[in-house]
């Protein structure tokens, strides 16, 4: 009997290394802060589509100017879209995909409205940090594209 329990040493070994890759695996899959893009993979299909996208989009001329502001219920996302000859772009179609930097599988999709010479919406996000907004703009044929990056933190600080 003495001599036969080596044979236990194998798996007292093993268990260990079996129960922290365990751990390794549900603490790395269980987390909001580890996401992947959605439809990567038809993305990455479609990527020279989406090289041509932008530089049409460039070519149209268009300019973006993206803030966050504060609001009375929530803080207000503002964009102004101006075409190549500086004028405002009033009757476009404008939506955008908005998530924050550490929590990217929580997009929010938001249809911006034109009003008083600006196109807004109340923004549902009210976590300081970096927040990435994807816009497209459509009017007509015409689409334009941008992406920018805004810190939400000193909006809802100035609302406290």
């Amino acid at each position: 009997m003495k001599g036969r329990l080596w044979i236990l040493a194998v798996p007292a070994l093993l268990l260990p290394v079996v129960v922290m890759n365990v751990v390794m695996l549900i603490k790395s899959t269980g987390s909001s802060a580890v996401a992947v893009e959605p439809d990567y993979y038809e993305k990455a299909i479609h990527w020279d589509e989406r090289v041509e996208l932008e530089a049409a989009s460039r070519a149209l001329g268009w300019q973006l100017e993206l803030e966050l502001q504060p609001g009375e219920d929530a803080p207000r996302l503002q964009a102004v879209l101006r075409d190549s000859s500086k004028s405002l772009v009033i009757d476009a179609e404008v939506e955008v995909e908005a998530f924050h930097n550490a929590l990217s599988d929580r997009r929010k999709t938001l249809r911006l409205a034109f009003d008083d010479s600006l196109y807004h919406a109340d923004f549902p996000g009210n976590r300081p940090g970096l927040w990435e907004f994807r816009l497209q703009a459509r009017r007509g044929e015409e689409l334009f594209t941008a992406t920018r990056r805004l810190d939400l933190g000193p909006v809802l600080v100035g609302r406290n």
